[in-house]
């Protein structure tokens, strides 16, 4: 089956423009934040400055957040990474929380234990970009047969997932 079809207007499938959007910033240069790192500096202000010097991915991490902060946080980054209508200036990857990247129209990175991909593109849009850990060969594999967009691998932070 064609990518791009009469039953969508001929617009390409949401798998292929995914793919496209990935491809716009490979090679890949992450920033994953971590909020006790910031040592008083606004974290919006430290991203522009990263994405300044070729940062092209933000992974907003941040483990002792309450919910509320983190989509506070999110929403700041999210207007850091993209002002529409120009494209993007960095992939942003909401670490772990599919909602708060839905509701600020970023795309997520789940743990390596996560579930189904496509489950969670079926829960909310197919055009959602799915990252994914990895901290071995069988998890990136399995993350793939999941369908997961991209991979991180190894462990940046200390981490039990």
């Amino acid at each position: 089956m064609s990518a791009v079809g009469a039953s969508n207007g001929g617009r390409p499938s949401p798998a292929v423009a995914r793919r496209a959007e990935i491809d716009r910033f490979i090679p890949a240069f992450m920033l994953v934040t971590e909020s006790v790192r910031l040592r008083s500096r606004e974290l919006s202000v430290v991203v522009d400055q990263a994405i300044s010097g070729g940062v092209n991915m933000v992974q907003l991490r941040d483990k002792h957040a309450k919910r509320e902060a983190f989509a506070e946080t999110a929403a700041k980054l999210r207007i850091v990474t993209w002002a529409p209508p120009a494209p993007a200036r960095a992939l942003l990857l909401i670490n772990g929380d599919d909602t708060i990247a839905v509701e600020c129209a970023a795309d997520v990175h789940m743990p390596e234990t996560a579930g189904s991909s496509d489950a969670l593109r079926d829960e909310w849009y197919q055009s959602l970009i799915i990252s994914r850990s990895a901290h071995s060969v069988d998890a990136a594999v399995q993350a793939e047969r999941d369908g997961a967009d991209m991979l991180v691998l190894g462990t940046v932070f200390p981490s039990k997932s």
